[in-house]
């Protein structure tokens, strides 16, 4: 059985070092953002989790890229279809998480690749998303 997952998640910059966010109970990282619910676009979705997870408002969006990524847990094919957007915060002051199983942190860019971040696909896109809008953020 495979269970398919549409998630929409943000790649947030700020100084040189990127917003991930942490499982904690299995320990890795990922981008900021969830699932998409029914009847929701994914721009919805994603200012959603933002808000449900960090309290913040999202300034500026854009789609960037999508990411496909496949792995087992407990014993379950997952599939995700992610959608990648750069986002601007309204505030980045008094970034913390307001969920008990996640906590946020602030990577320097260069770490990315030895953070443990999942899916370890996606970093070199991410890297190039980053690099190739950087007046995004500005």
């Amino acid at each position: 059985m495979t269970n398919i997952d549409l998630i929409a998640r943000g790649i947030i910059v700020k100084d040189a070092k990127i917003l991930l966010c942490k499982n904690l109970s299995k320990g890795h990282y990922y981008l900021p953002g969830g699932h998409i619910e029914q009847g929701e676009s994914e721009d919805q979705a994603f200012r959603r989790e933002i808000q449900e997870e960090i309290g913040k408002e999202v300034e500026k969006v854009q789609r960037i890229i999508e990411v496909e990524n496949e792995y087992v847990e407990d014993l379950i094919e997952m599939h995700e279809f992610i959608s990648i957007y750069i986002v601007k915060l309204a505030d980045y002051n008094d970034v913390h998480s307001l969920e008990d199983h996640i906590e946020f942190d602030w990577v320097p860019l260069k770490e990315l690749k030895t953070c443990g971040f999942k899916p370890e696909e996606s970093i070199d896109d991410i890297l190039k998303c980053v690099k190739d809008n950087e007046g995004f953020w500005a």
